[in-house]
């Protein structure tokens, strides 16, 4: 850990010791990466979810960047660089993301575009955040937590993202909250449609894999 870092890192774990899910797709991406002036937050959920536990790790951000990471995320060597270059080129954009895989899909390959986020979600949880205009995730989602944060910080904030416009990680398909639960995607959905105060029909795939 850089002894001034720039970036906290917080990741989630399940469980209520972190050595319960270890992180070492997470970690090891993170150690290998080319810009190392960060420091790393890992926070058990407790039961409480992963929303939770995210929020409970930005409680020890004092940093100016925060990026929130899942543990079998594995990293870009450059995926830090390429994303503090960008965001420092854009005061005006909070956040800065980049399209990723998942399994053999490639994910989020749009430039910023706020209509289209009003349409369905295109953006990781994995993004780099300015940490002042980070708000916190809302607990109570049983779905679409990171599309819910993007709407917020564009709704309600008038905030927008920055697209690097690089594949920055990937990971595997697993079961999950976008993936399974008990909440169906069509109940999340209208959930959002309710918060937000949008108009939008049935559920397809093409809201989490546009």
């Amino acid at each position: 850990m850089a002894s001034n870092p720039r970036i906290t890192i917080v990741i989630p774990v399940r469980g209520n010791d972190e050595k319960n899910e270890g992180y070492d797709i997470a970690g090891a991406s993170l150690a290998a990466q080319t810009y190392q002036d960060f420091k790393l937050v890992v926070v058990p959920d407790q039961g409480k979810g992963a929303p939770w536990a995210r929020n409970e790790g930005f409680k020890q951000c004092d940093t100016e960047f925060v990026l929130f990471s899942d543990n079998d995320i594995s990293w870009k060597s450059h995926a830090l660089d390429t994303m503090l270059a960008v965001l420092s080129r854009t005061p005006r954009a909070a956040y800065c993301y980049g399209r990723y895989q998942i399994g053999e899909l490639i994910v989020g390959h749009h430039f910023f575009d706020p209509a289209r986020l009003l349409c369905g979600n295109y953006i990781s949880t994995m993004s780099l955040l300015r940490s002042a205009d980070f708000h916190g995730f809302d607990e109570s989602l049983k779905k679409f937590q990171d599309w819910d944060l993007w709407l917020t910080l564009l709704l309600k904030h008038q905030k927008r993202g920055v697209y690097c416009n690089d594949l920055i990680f990937t990971t595997e398909v697993k079961p999950g909250i976008t993936w399974k639960g008990d909440l169906t995607a069509q109940e999340g959905l209208d959930i959002i449609n309710q918060k937000h105060k949008l108009n939008l029909p049935e559920f397809s795939q093409d809201f989490v894999k546009s």
